[in-house]
């Protein structure tokens, strides 16, 4: 009985995770885009 209670929260925290972060409307603050542009340029090199 635990361990199907423990598998039922497992699942819902999975789908919490799940989400899909390249969708459009996914927040993205511009101090991410400037970095990730600078790590980009460092990666090149």
């Amino acid at each position: 009985m635990l361990n199907d209670i423990w598998s039922k929260i497992a699942r819902f925290l999975g789908t919490l995770n799940g989400e899909n972060v390249k969708q459009k409307s996914y927040v993205c603050p511009l101090e991410y885009e400037a970095a990730l542009e600078a790590w980009k340029e460092t990666e090149q090199e």
